[in-house]
Formats: structure tokens, C-alpha cells, sequence
């Protein structure tokens, strides 16, 4: 079934959905026929419906019955990327929504590339990710923000880790699986990655300082794009709902 988030010109309106010329053309490339039954979800509320479109009026959709999408998890994931390349940004971004960030926060360090991060265009590619996964709502873009301000916050969580592939070899931390298989879960996470090149040990330093743990995603080394995924992925697996 076809999934849908109500952009800021949509809106519920009792039985029915009052829908804005760009979701219109979003329901026609999906085609979406007259007859067919899709979700309609507020990010805004987190709610949901299964609707149809009105037969009668041009824009408006019926509500037939509410249903329950899934949220991010009992764990609060904030993925803080390092800025790369805007190809690189764009996959990382639409992973990281299907598998539950609730949060997504750009930053810059020493092998960032000198671009301008699109956050119009990522805010895009995250509510579409979003509707794939039947997400309530999509995550929370914000930044860039310096490395610094990251290490100096941590975006606010309870646990705070930095993947950084040279860790196991330089004898730095142990795997990311480990460290969750041997804690215990906690409300609200930090995952910090970065750009294609990796970070360099002083900025490593400045992270542990700031009470990150740094550790490794195991054996391989993944690239900026994928990378993030997996560490989502293995939260999601051992404190989190992906089981």
C-alpha cells in the first residue's frame, strides 16, 4: 500500500484531506488510481489514515480508518555525518531515515570537502525515505555544525560513539556490537561518522574527550555512504526494534 506524508499546504479536515497541488502530483506518478486505498500520515501528529480519493472533488481524499505506523524505536538514535559529498549525504540520509534516526545533524571537519550541504533537498530525500518505511514522520535535520560544538554536546545523548575504522587497529576501542551487547540500553544514543577519508586521531581525540567512545563497525572498512546504516542497524538490532 502506497504511503503518504501531508505536506505544510495538506491537511486533515474531519473525514476527509484537503490535499495540496504538489501531494496531488506525488499521488499521480505514484498512480494511485481512483479506486485504490493508501495512508495519509501528519508528521506533525504522528497520525494516520487509510484514505481514497474523493470521486466527487479534485484535491480531497476520504478517511476510512486510522492507522498505526511505526515510530523510531524505544531507543533515541541522533546521527551526527560528517559533511562529504552531496551523492554521498543523500544515500547516507535516506538509510539512516528507513531505519529509525530521529535525529540528523551535518558537521564539518578536517576532510570535509568544501561544499554547501542542500538541506531543502535532504529534508526531500528523508520525507520520502520516510514514507517507504511507514515512518510516523521523518527525522530532524539541522546543521552544519563545527566538531567542536559536536564534542562539546553530543547532541544530548545518554551514550555517545564515534565509528572510526582505524580503532580496532590502533587498539582504540572494540566493535560497536560489542559495546551494546556488553551495556545496557540506553534512552537516547549519539552516532558520529565521517567523510570520505575518515577522521584524523587528533580530531578522534577531541571527541573522546567529550565522552564519546570510539569504536569499530568489525572487520571491514564501509564507506561514508553505507557506514551510518550499519551502525543504526546494529543499535536498531540489539536496543531497539529492529529484532
Amino acid at each position: 500500500m502506497h504511503r503518504f506524508l501531508l505536506d505544510e499546504r495538506s491537511n486533515f479536515e474531519g473525514t476527509s484531506a484537503l490535499l495540496s497541488p504538489a501531494l496531488q502530483r506525488h499521488l499521480k506518478a505514484a498512480r494511485v488510481s481512483a479506486s485504490e486505498t493508501f495512508i495519509l500520515s501528519d508528521p506533525e501528529t504522528g497520525k494516520a489514515f487509510e484514505c481514497v480519493l474523493d470521486p466527487a472533488t479534485r484535491g480531497r481524499a476520504l478517511v476510512q480508518k486510522p492507522v498505526t505506523l511505526v515510530g523510531t524505536g524505544p531507543v533515541e538514535i541522533s546521527l551526527a555525518l560528517g559533511l562529504t559529498k552531496a551523492e554521498t549525504l543523500e544515500t547516507a540520509v535516506a538509510g539512516a531515515t528507513e531505519l529509525g534516526a530521529a535525529r540528523i545533524c551535518l558537521f564539518s571537519c578536517g576532510r570535509s570537502p568544501p561544499v554547501k550541504a542542500r538541506l531543502d533537498r535532504l529534508e526531500k530525500i528523508a520525507a520520502g525515505a520516510a514514507e517507504v518505511a511507514g515512518r510516523k514522520s521523518p527525522p530532524v535535520l539541522e546543521g552544519p555544525i563545527s566538531l567542536e560544538e559536536l564534542a562539546k554536546t553530543g547532541l544530548g545523548a545518554d551514550r555517545k560513539f564515534i565509528l572510526w575504522e582505524e580503532s580496532g587497529a590502533r587498539g582504540r576501542g572494540a566493535s560497536l556490537y560489542k559495546l551494546l551487547r556488553e551495556g545496557r540500553p540506553a534512552p537516547k544514543v549519539t552516532l558520529v561518522t565521517g567523510p570520505e577519508g575518515g577522521f584524523s586521531e587528533k580530531e578522534v581525540d577531541a571527541l573522546v574527550a567529550g565522552g564519546f567512545e570510539c569504536c569499530s563497525l568489525g572487520p571491514r572498512i564501509l564507506r561514508a555512504a553505507t557506514a551510518p546504516a550499519a551502525a543504526i542497524a546494529l543499535v536498531q538490532g540489539v536496543w531497539g526494534d529492529l529484532q
